[in-house]
């Protein structure tokens, strides 16, 4: 018993989620959207917590569902949903970056730390790409290309586009 519901953890299903939240037992779409996003946060926050502070709306929404079971909720009630999980402090926030990418973010994110987790990698490898730093940090490819971008717009990095691909050096010139 105790394998078969460690893995259904791992699978985002979670034996808290009772009864799903449906847009029948609310007489608003506000009020259903709250509602929504609570049962989301229940979801997510332990996993987004457990993976670094940030989890792609993509991945958020296959985990959500999958955790629903037959009660699928589609993208734009996540997304409806997600949006107010700021104003109801509830420990998780939308963030969307200026590349189009919507992640879900923690209050506990530091980026300095995944700034630092990157430049100690540049440190052991010269020089990284997305691909591969989405395999060190257990990330989406999205997410890895964000945070390098994020790192050469305020100098920790540098990057060089070639026939062999876009990867990133550490900024010697700071």
């Amino acid at each position: 018993t105790v394998l078969f519901k460690s893995h259904l953890l791992s699978l985002g299903i979670s034996e808290q989620l009772d009864d799903p939240v449906l847009r029948s037992q609310f007489s608003s779409d506000n009020k259903y959207y709250l509602s929504l996003a609570k049962q989301i946060n229940t979801i997510i926050d332990p996993i987004v917590r457990q993976s670094g502070g940030q989890m792609s709306l993509t991945d958020v929404f296959c985990t959500v569902n999958r955790a629903r079971g037959l009660e699928l909720i589609s993208v734009e009630d996540l997304l409806n949903a997600c949006s107010t999980l700021a104003s109801q402090k509830c420990g998780l926030k939308l963030v969307k970056y200026s590349s189009g990418l919507l992640v879900l973010e923690s209050d506990n994110y530091n980026a300095n730390a995944m700034n630092n987790k990157i430049i100690d990698l540049l440190e052991k490898c010269n020089s990284v790409s997305a691909q591969e730093l989405a395999i060190e940090a257990s990330i989406p490819l999205a997410l890895a290309r964000q945070r390098l971008i994020d790192c050469e717009t305020i100098g920790i990095v540098c990057r060089d586009e070639s026939i062999y691909g876009l990867r990133f050096f550490p900024n010697k010139f700071v």
